[in-house]
């Protein structure tokens, strides 16, 4: 020792304190950032969720009946309503504001790639119409697996059973709508969220469909 001075002991000692408080301290700041990424993480899939439940609540239970002449068909009268394993397009009322006096809107949803993506129209989605004109689309989801609907239908004995597809030749005279629609959105992470949802104007026993038929025998 040196006067004044510290042994090669007291030095490494004194080194190997030091570099075990150092790495404490960087854990304690790495575990820090990963909660807080993780707190982050969660937030945002929170919020992002919540978007799409009120996206899919407003559009899905306000869901109505529509038909529109199609040009390219001697203007025969057909359902706007498309309902695939992978997609549906469909009208649907929604409030009147400053902005959109319309109170009708035509949306369409569907996979594209790994997102889950909505197009909305003031004027109706029919297949054979490529126009784009108005269209909006918005990404609903992303990091998107897979996206499937299932239709729930009601037989004229009363049973009720989903359908995979909503095909107007195999219903007949059946209702216009299905009776309620599930969506289920599978993330790449692994996560499945299912959501249900009554229509508006899915039979004779709602409002819509009870208007309907005022008007019919009245007429």
């Amino acid at each position: 020792r040196g006067k004044g001075g510290f042994t090669l002991l007291e030095m490494v000692v004194a080194t190997a304190i030091f570099a075990t408080l150092m790495l404490s301290v960087g854990m304690g700041v790495l575990a820090v950032q990963q909660t807080w990424r993780k707190i982050h993480m969660h937030s945002a899939k929170i919020r992002s969720l919540m978007a799409l439940d009120r996206v899919i609540d407003v559009s899905f239970r306000n869901m109505i009946p529509f038909t529109w002449p199609d040009e390219k068909d001697d203007n025969k009268e057909k359902s706007v309503f498309v309902g695939d394993e992978n997609r549906m397009v469909f009208a649907s009322m929604h409030r009147i504001n400053e902005g959109d006096p319309n109170a009708l809107r035509f949306i369409s949803v569907y996979q594209d790639g790994d997102n889950l993506c909505a197009e909305y129209r003031n004027t109706p989605i029919i297949e054979s119409d490529k126009n784009d004109a108005g269209m909006r689309k918005d990404v609903l989801a992303t990091g998107v697996e897979n996206v499937s609907f299932l239709y729930l239908s009601k037989s004229e004995s009363g049973e009720i059973e989903w359908k995979g597809d909503w095909d107007e030749v195999i219903l007949g005279d059946g209702p216009p709508l299905p009776l309620a629609v599930q969506i289920t959105v599978e993330w790449k992470n692994g996560d499945v969220y299912s959501w249900l949802r009554r229509t508006a104007g899915s039979g004779k026993h709602e409002s819509f469909g009870s208007r309907q038929a005022k008007i019919s025998t009245a007429k």
